[in-house]
Parts: structure tokens; C-alpha cells; sequence
């Protein structure tokens, strides 16, 4: 949109690194909790064609965050694999009950 935050947030993301590069899994998971949707790439290797078309991709999207993890070990502490693009989301489980007439039709 054109609101302030949203300059704000299109300006950091055009400016600064494609992805938030994380450095511990208590940052992932802080990112995480704050982001209704967010795409974790894990490369312990940043120079692999997948890493890259993953960096590439994160410069292009405006409208969704990404984070970058290439500390093995905080790769590990996260239950993922080097290589693997994760998209975490925050969503209710709560589904609401439909309480009408399946057989009525307006």
C-alpha cells in the first residue's frame, strides 16, 4: 500500500540484504511469532544455485519476509536441512462452524 509503514518497510527491504540474516534459533523463532507468513531459507553455503535463486527471489517479493540461515548448528536447532526453504505460517486453528442449512439455498 501507500501507507508510511509500508514505504518504510518497501525502503529497507530495496536497501538493505534480500533476506534478515538470522543468528541464533531464539531470533528465528522471535521472527517467527512476529510474522504472520515468513520464508526461511537454510544454506550453510550461500554460493549454491539454489541459495541463490532463493536470495534472488526474496529481492523481487515486497510484500512477504524472508530470513536466511547459514550457521549449521542453528540450522540443526531448527528441525531443518541445509538446502531446505521452510514458509512458516502464524494462522488460528480454529476454523469457524458453518451453522446454516446445507440444503437451503438464497
Amino acid at each position: 500500500g501507500r501507507q508510511a509503514d509500508d514505504i518504510v518497510a518497501w525502503l529497507k527491504k530495496k536497501t538493505g540484504p534480500p533476506a534478515i540474516e538470522i543468528a541464533s534459533a531464539e531470533q528465528a523463532k522471535e521472527l517467527i511469532a512476529a510474522n504472520p507468513v515468513i520464508v526461511f531459507g537454510f544454506f550453510a553455503d550461500q554460493t549454491s544455485a539454489k541459495a541463490q535463486a532463493f536470495l534472488n527471489t526474496a529481492s523481487l517479493v515486497d510484500d512477504q519476509v524472508f530470513a536466511l540461515v547459514t550457521d549449521e548448528k542453528v540450522i540443526e536447532e531448527l528441525e531443518a536441512k541445509p538446502e531446505d526453504i521452510v514458509l512458516f505460517k502464524n494462522v488460528s486453528n480454529d476454523y469457524p462452524e458453518y451453522g446454516g442449512y446445507p440444503n437451503r439455498y438464497y
